[in-house]
């Protein structure tokens, strides 16, 4: 069962801005997985908000998100270095939040493994990805030389792979850092580079992360949130359904309920959706 081209259509949708197609999605996936009982499918619509959450700082949800896609299936799944398909991004989910929690040591210390790992079994793919966050994680720990040196070896590793598409998923991060990265080798000759790859790299869609544009009468009708209020849209963001919701916060599905029409009005939004982005754009749920 393939899942790719609908989460690449919500990739897609979220690097032009569109984030209320990204989340609906997103939803969609998920519901589909639990029609057709796909734990797969299940997990990876959880591992994309976890992808999103942590890209836009929103590190509470990102952590809530991974707990859920820890928990689909039950505990049945490795948490091997050298699992497969969804596993691998459970991993790289967790390194990359580490990586966002500042939690640098932990990451580099995986990180190192799993690159000895997926060079033995010979994924390249992976093994960007690996060197990827490795960099990132060496340039919060300010190991500049190691950063640029993680960065110099997946750059030449994904050209030999035409693989853009594992540095667009780390988004404005690994853009910046790109860019450093290009500032400091300029002048240098290295010919197993081709600057003309790193230029196209550069100008993938995602690169640089879009923001929604929101207009005058917006912010005038936009009140703000009850702490309670925040916290039913956090745990909405997480993915939660208002059974859960009304689980986790001890109230009844009707109160719930009556929290999001209120969350609706003061946002001024037609859907759960709508008011997740708007939400979002305010800053609402950093």
């Amino acid at each position: 069962m393939s899942y790719t081209p609908h989460l690449l259509k919500a990739r897609l949708a979220l690097a032009r801005g569109e984030r209320e197609t990204w989340l609906r999605l997103v939803l969609e996936l998920e519901r589909f997985g639990q029609r057709s009982g796909s734990d797969r499918l299940q997990r990876t619509a959880w591992l994309e908000r976890v992808r999103v959450a942590t890209l836009h700082k929103h590190l509470d949800v990102a952590q809530l998100a991974l707990q859920s896609a820890h928990s689909v299936g039950g505990p049945a799944h490795s948490d091997s270095l050298l699992a497969i398909d969804e596993l691998d991004n459970l991993l790289i989910a967790r390194q990359r939040l580490n990586i966002a929690q500042g939690n640098f040591s932990a990451a580099i210390n995986d990180l190192l493994a799993a690159i000895g790992n997926a060079q033995a079994v010979r994924r390249p793919h992976l093994e960007i990805k690996w060197l990827v966050l490795l960099a990132m994680a060496q340039d919060g720990k300010k190991r500049t030389r190691l950063a640029m040196l993680a960065l110099d070896q997946a750059v030449r590793l994904a050209e030999q792979e035409d693989a853009l598409q594992v540095f667009v998923e780390e988004g404005a991060p690994l853009a910046v850092l790109l860019r450093r990265w290009i500032s400091l080798r300029s002048g240098q000759t290295d010919q197993a580079i081709n600057p003309e790859f790193v230029a196209r790299l550069l100008q993938q869609p995602g690169m640089v992360t879009g923001t929604l544009k929101t207009t005058e009468n917006d912010d005038n009708r936009c009140a703000p949130l009850t702490a309670r209020e925040t916290q039913v849209l956090r745990l909405l963001a997480a993915g939660l359904r208002n059974r859960a919701i009304a689980q986790k916060m001890f109230l009844s599905e009707c109160t719930v309920k009556s929290h999001l029409h209120k969350i609706n009005v003061k946002l001024g939004a037609r859907s759960r959706i709508q008011a997740l982005a708007i939400a979002r754009e305010r800053g609402w749920l950093d």
